[in-house]
């Protein structure tokens, strides 16, 4: 029981995907007028984030 809540627990860990993501946001984030609507976006195009492996 014990091994199968550690493999659950790695594949909740912060992946190179997640980082990307979120850097990705940010960036976008700071676009005037339009830089919420293509962070929205950029989280929604970007696959395997983290809350897709919950």
């Amino acid at each position: 029981m014990t091994d199968s809540n550690e493999k659950g627990s790695e594949q909740l860990d912060m992946q190179k995907v997640d980082y990307v993501a979120s850097a990705a946001k940010a960036a976008l984030g700071c676009v005037p007028f339009a830089g919420s609507l293509l962070a929205e976006l950029a989280g929604t195009v970007i696959p395997n984030q983290r809350i897709d492996r919950l």
